[in-house]
């Protein structure tokens, strides 16, 4: 495959909270942007950040949307878009990721970011240490069907994919710790968290794109993991300042996502303290 001008023209399937900021970056530093959403009426706001902008959503039997006129002219596509199992507990996403390669393999793409999540990996009582090198191996269904998109991404050989896992997400208008503060008291006390905030993960995947870094797994998560109890017991109210509303007698879950093999191999720092 050919060497890409780090000044491509770029796909984002996804102009969520992430993508739309992403997206501003990149329209920042000179790449042209195709962006997508699912509603039609987030189409002017993308418009009106430079954004060429197309409505897609994606089903398990087909996709809605021009989706051939959103991948033309690019080399490089950005998924950023959740399994939504949550919403909808018997969607299937790898059905619908499955359309979407079909319509990558006939375009221009050289080049797919996959944006994943650390849920891949299962929680434990012993805090299991996971590292970019480690399989998945969580047991839900959208561990399992993330899991099943990473790797019929990463076998295909009509594009090459790096797959890029992230914490929580935290930033503009998302604050774990009102999260945590809503909790009485808060479950898995003990569990460490694994957080990043928006700026890192934008700064992650410019990273990514203008080093060509493809091909590979990375882990977006801050290299810190206090305990939940310790990351917000505290309300930010004012009548509950100080009030510790932890459990320390509850048994915890959970896990560390170690980013040390990414920091390493992209010379990356992690610099916005979730």
């Amino acid at each position: 495959m050919s060497q890409n001008n780090p000044k491509d023209q770029v796909s984002i399937l996804g102009c969520g909270w992430l993508g739309l900021a992403l997206a501003t970056r990149l329209i920042a530093e000179g790449f042209r942007v195709k962006g997508s959403t699912s509603t039609a009426e987030k189409l002017s706001g993308l418009a009106d950040a430079g954004i060429i902008a197309f409505q897609i959503r994606l089903h398990e039997s087909a996709i809605e949307g021009n989706v051939i006129r959103f991948l033309d002219g690019s080399t490089i596509l950005i998924v950023d878009i959740p399994p939504g199992l949550r919403r909808d507990p018997a969607s299937d996403f790898i059905k619908k990721m499955r359309r979407m390669v079909s319509a990558v393999e006939s375009s221009q793409i050289e080049h797919m970011l996959f944006i994943s999540s650390t849920s891949v990996f299962e929680d434990a009582a012993n805090f299991p240490n996971y590292t970019e090198a480690d399989l998945p191996n969580g047991g839900s269904k959208t561990a399992t069907q993330l899991a099943s998109v990473e790797a019929m991404l990463v076998d295909n050989p009509h594009f090459t994919t790096t797959v890029l896992r992230f914490g929580g997400l935290c930033g503009p208008g998302r604050n774990p710790r009102d999260f945590l503060a809503g909790s009485r008291p808060i479950s898995n006390p003990n569990a460490p968290v694994n957080l990043i905030h928006q700026a890192d993960c934008i700064a992650l995947i410019h990273r990514i794109v203008t080093r060509q870094a493809w091909g590979a797994i990375f882990h977006g998560v801050y290299p810190d993991h206090p305990k939940r109890q310790t990351y917000g017991a505290f309300s930010t109210s004012d009548d509950e300042i100080g009030v510790d509303r932890s459990s320390p007698s509850e048994a915890s879950v959970g896990k560390i996502v170690s980013s040390a093999i990414t920091r390493r191999a992209l010379e990356f720092q992690f610099r916005h303290k979730p």
